[in-house]
C-alpha cells in the first residue's frame, strides 16, 4: 500500500508538501498541486478521508444549490465548480431547488446536519434570514444576500454591450426579454439596467418583456409564441437574457418569415455549451466566463479568511451571425 512518502518521492516534493496539498493548507502553486495529484493517480493512492475529517473537523465537501441543473448555463457552471473542487481534493454535493422555496428550506435543513464545509447559493427563492444561522460558510452567485460574499458576472456591462452592439448595427426599435425583474437582487436586473441606460443615453426606444422564473426551451418557446406573436415586426433588434431564450426567439422569428439578422438582430447572454455547439445559427452572445466564476466561487467558499464582499467577473461579446 502506498504512503504519503511514496507520493512525495514520485512528485518530487516533501511529504510535508503532500500533506499541505491534501489538507489545502498554506500556499501551494497550481503546478505543485498538479504534480501531487498526478503522483497520487499513478500510485492509486487514496487518502484516509475519514481520519482527515475527524482530525481537521472538516468534511472536504461543499454543496451548491442551483435553481435547475438542467439549465444549459448551470450544467456548465456545475461542471466547472466540480473541477475546481477536485483539484483541491474536495467533493461537490449538488442540490436542485427547482425554484421551490420549500425545497430550498429543506436542503438547508439537511445540509445543517451534514457538516459540509461551505455552500454556494445560486437559487433565488429565500431571504437572508433562512441562512443566518447555518454553521458553514456561504458564497452566492448572481444573487445578493446581505452580508454574504457575492460572485457575479459584470451583468451591467453585459447589458450595455448588448445595447451598444445592436445600436452600432443600426437598430432603432429594440426589444429586451428578461427574467422576472421584481427582485432587484438578481442578475437579470443589472443586465436590464445596463441595457436601458445605454438605450436612454442614445435616445433609442425599447420595449421590455419579462419571463417567469422558469427554465427550458419548451417554456421559452411557449413564452415567445404567446407573448410576441404578431409583434416582432415592430422591432429590429432584440437582447435576450439567456442563450436558450435567444434561440427560441430566433426560431419563432424565422417561422414568421422574419429574416435574422436582416430584419431582426438577436443577442443572447451566457455563451453556454448549447450555443457553443450550435452551428446554425451561430448566436451572437454576451459571454460569461464559467471557469473564472467557478474558480472564484470555490476559492471564496474555502478561504479561511473573509471573502471579498463582491467579486466581479468580466464579460465579453462573442460575435455570431444573428447580430
Amino acid at each position: 500500500m502506498s504512503s504519503i512518502k511514496d507520493v512525495a518521492r514520485i512528485a518530487g516534493v516533501t511529504p510535508t508538501t503532500v500533506s499541505r496539498v491534501l489538507n489545502n493548507r498554506g500556499y501551494i502553486s497550481e503546478n505543485t498541486r498538479k504534480q501531487v495529484y498526478e503522483a497520487m493517480q499513478q500510485l492509486n493512492y487514496q487518502p484516509n478521508r475519514i481520519a482527515r475529517s475527524l482530525q481537521s473537523s472538516k468534511s472536504d465537501i461543499i454543496a451548491i444549490l442551483v435553481p435547475d441543473s438542467g439549465s444549459m448555463f448551470y450544467s456548465g457552471l456545475i461542471s466547472q465548480v466540480e473541477w475546481q473542487c477536485r483539484i483541491r481534493d474536495k467533493r461537490l454535493l449538488l442540490c436542485n431547488s427547482y425554484t421551490d422555496p420549500k425545497l430550498e428550506r429543506e436542503y438547508i435543513r439537511i445540509l445543517n446536519g451534514q457538516g459540509v464545509d461551505g455552500l454556494i447559493v445560486c437559487s433565488h427563492t429565500l431571504d437572508i434570514e433562512h441562512y443566518e444561522h447555518v454553521p458553514f460558510k456561504l458564497v452566492t452567485f448572481d444573487r445578493i444576500l446581505q452580508s454574504v460574499p457575492l460572485v457575479a458576472s459584470d451583468n451591467f456591462e453585459g447589458g450595455r454591450l448588448a445595447a451598444k452592439r445592436l445600436i452600432d448595427k443600426g437598430c432603432t426599435r429594440l426589444l429586451h426579454i428578461s427574467g422576472p425583474l421584481t427582485n432587484a437582487r438578481l442578475a437579470g436586473h443589472n443586465r436590464y439596467r445596463g441595457f436601458a441606460e445605454y438605450c436612454n443615453n442614445c435616445g433609442v426606444k425599447y420595449e421590455l418583456f419579462q419571463t417567469d422564473d422558469k427554465f427550458g426551451f419548451s417554456y421559452y418557446n411557449s413564452f415567445v409564441s404567446d407573448r410576441l406573436s404578431g409583434k416582432l415586426g415592430a422591432f429590429d433588434g432584440a437582447f435576450c437574457s439567456n442563450d436558450m431564450l435567444a434561440y427560441a426567439l430566433y426560431r419563432h422569428a424565422v417561422s414568421q418569415g422574419i429574416r435574422v439578422p436582416d430584419d431582426l438582430k438577436i443577442i443572447g447572454f451566457d455563451n453556454s455549451q448549447f450555443v457553443r455547439i450550435l452551428a446554425d445559427p451561430k448566436i451572437t452572445v454576451i459571454a460569461q466566463d464559467e471557469a473564472a466564476i467557478a474558480e472564484a466561487l470555490v476559492k471564496n467558499v474555502l478561504s479561511p479568511e473573509s471573502a471579498p464582499p463582491i467579486t466581479t467577473v468580466p464579460v465579453r461579446l462573442v460575435e455570431g451571425t444573428t447580430a
